[in-house]
């Protein structure tokens, strides 16, 4: 019996980190940033140790003008990343944002 119940709650917050990056993608297809960004939290939260969520989250908020929550974001996703091509892009992204201030 635990075993099953440990099962069903494991499926239940996967499907629910699938269910917030899909609606994370579609806000985005529909162009609505900050409602990506809302769903984009829900996935951070089960999984905050990944670097190419920062990536996404730092991009996002590029597209809203957002350069301080950008920055932050990038420098996140470089630390966490054990990647050279993410933290190359990461670098150049912080090397920009911090240009515009």
């Amino acid at each position: 019996m635990k075993n099953m119940f440990l099962i069903v709650f494991l499926s239940s917050l996967i499907f629910s980190q699938s269910s917030a990056l899909d609606k994370t993608f579609q806000s985005m297809d529909n162009g609505n940033f900050k409602n990506a960004l809302s769903h984009l939290a829900i996935v951070i939260s089960n999984d905050p140790t990944n670097p190419e969520l920062f990536q996404l989250k730092g991009m996002l908020y590029e597209s809203l003008n957002d350069d301080q929550n950008a920055l932050q974001a990038w420098e996140e996703c470089k630390r966490l990343s054990n990647n050279n091509s993410l933290i190359l892009e990461a670098n150049n992204h912080i090397q920009l944002l911090k240009q515009l201030k």
